[in-house]
């Protein structure tokens, strides 16, 4: 599940309950404040939860996210991140600054990233990478999984991501590769084999 966090883009919404902060005692430098939140009901009680939210650059792309958002002193990751972790089974996560000349500017590390530690910038950003262009991936409609018309080997052993388009948020986004278009984009009906 997902969670956003308003940044610099203003307003300070406070709605549903915040859940999946890291075991950090506080929040650390070089970490984004949020000043408000759109978060889940608090009756779901999501076990495994990370942020959403972009950091749209001078030119309304976006190329960043916060890979932590700090909100009255807790650390709440990036869904990407909080996805790794329940995937490797990781508790925790450590930050430390890059000492050397080919070191990111900070980097996350734990002790089950078999990739290594994951490098963000100096605001403590990852660079979304844009290598392959958003039609690459599959788009299936939520109501064809529950009704049973997506073929089960289409999911099998594979990491998916539920999401909805959230008309609220104006959920569209700006990327390298192509102009504001929603995040989330129906693919033609299928039907099971």
């Amino acid at each position: 599940m997902s969670q956003i966090f308003a940044l610099e883009q203003g307003g300070k919404p406070s709605v549903g309950a915040l859940a999946g902060a890291l075991d950090w005692t506080t929040c650390p430098q070089p970490f984004a404040q949020g000043n408000g939140y759109l978060a889940n009901f608090a009756a779901l009680k999501p076990a495994h939860i990370g942020h959403i939210t972009p950091r749209v650059g001078s030119d309304g792309l976006v190329r960043h996210q916060p890979a932590v958002i700090c909100y009255q002193d807790k650390s709440y990751p990036a869904l990407g991140i909080a996805a790794f972790m329940r995937g490797t089974s990781e508790r925790s996560l450590t930050l430390e600054r890059g000492t050397h000349w080919f070191d990111p500017a900070w980097a996350l590390h734990a002790p089950n990233f078999a990739l290594g530690p994951i490098p963000l910038d100096d605001q403590g950003d990852l660079r979304v990478s844009w290598r392959m262009h958003p039609d690459s991936f599959i788009s299936i409609s939520a109501s064809d999984v529950l009704a049973g018309r997506v073929p089960g080997e289409l999911m099998k052993n594979a990491w998916v991501l539920v999401g909805a388009t959230a008309f609220g948020l104006n959920d569209s986004i700006a990327t390298p590769t192509a102009a504001p278009a929603p995040a989330y984009k129906p693919m033609p009906k299928s039907s099971p084999h």
